[in-house]
């Protein structure tokens, strides 16, 4: 279907779930590095748990598992938005009502996962000797928190809008005008015949 046949708030819900999934794959990049740290750190920390007899090693499986949700999350959001945001340029009803169902399911992982509360792992209390905050403290990059709960944020607030965008009265037209078989549905044939 030609650009100029698609109304403007079908392009805009489209544009937005691309950026949505851009800022999604950027945030998977972001827990690839902070994964790689937590990695590389992971020595330096056992090392310090041994020299000081202190406990805390489950702190590690913690950490490691809520980057990999993380990051799970981000790849999904940034696969499915993408497609969605090629798809819904396309007349298929089906595609808006799955940006509808991906928008509330995606927010609901993106939000566990702000909730989840990485950095409390390692920057919690100075109970432990010097050596082991020190390197609990080196797990995680310090910017890590902050950037994965802005693309957090931003993601969810473009999905929101895009899925607002896609319900103005052009977008339901688009949507509703054409049917993914080329075909009227089964309703519009029986008002017609109702007509006649």
């Amino acid at each position: 279907m030609a650009d100029e046949e698609v109304p403007s708030a079908v392009r805009a819900g489209s544009l937005l779930l691309l950026v949505g999934a851009a800022v999604a794959a950027l945030a998977a990049a972001a827990g690839v590095l902070a994964l790689r740290q937590v990695s590389a750190g992971t020595p330096a920390y056992l090392q310090a748990l041994a020299d000081t007899g202190t406990g805390g090693g489950s702190m590690l499986a913690d950490l490691r598992n809520g980057l990999r949700y993380n990051f799970v999350i981000d790849i999904g959001a940034a696969a499915g938005l993408g497609a969605l945001g090629w798809a819904v340029r396309r007349p298929w009803r089906t595609a808006q009502i799955l940006t509808w169902c991906a928008a509330f399911v995606l927010s609901i992982g993106l939000m566990c996962g702000v909730g989840s509360g990485l950095e409390l792992l390692v920057w919690q209390g100075d109970i432990d000797p010097v050596e082991v905050v020190r390197a609990r403290e080196a797990l995680l990059p310090r910017w890590y928190p902050v950037a994965h709960n802005l693309a957090s944020a931003g993601q969810v607030v473009t999905m929101i809008i895009a899925s607002l965008t896609l319900l103005r009265t052009t977008a339901q037209d688009f949507f509703r005008l054409h049917h993914q078989d080329g075909a009227p549905g089964l309703w519009s044939l029986a008002r017609k015949t109702n007509r006649s």
